[in-house]
């Protein structure tokens, strides 16, 4: 199977705290953390169903699953 990753969007009221939660968890499981900005976040790991919610302030949107793509550097 194909390497897919995950690009998420947060919808953040807060997301400080939570974004080292998370980052925390991808790493502890395996994963690999692309790209993180104050509210996005790209990784290989599908986040748990409790931590994603298309409108739901707090959680994740899920964005795109590709299974190539390219990140630039400025």
């Amino acid at each position: 199977m194909a390497q897919c990753i995950i690009v998420l969007l947060f919808l953040k009221k807060s997301y400080s705290l939570c974004e080292n939660k998370i980052k925390l968890y991808i790493l502890s499981i395996g994963g690999n953390i692309f790209y993180t900005d104050t509210d996005s976040l790209i990784t290989d790991v599908k986040l748990p169903a409790h931590l994603v919610h298309p409108k739901e302030i707090g959680k994740f949107k899920l964005e795109h699953v590709i299974k190539k793509g390219y990140i630039s550097r400025i």
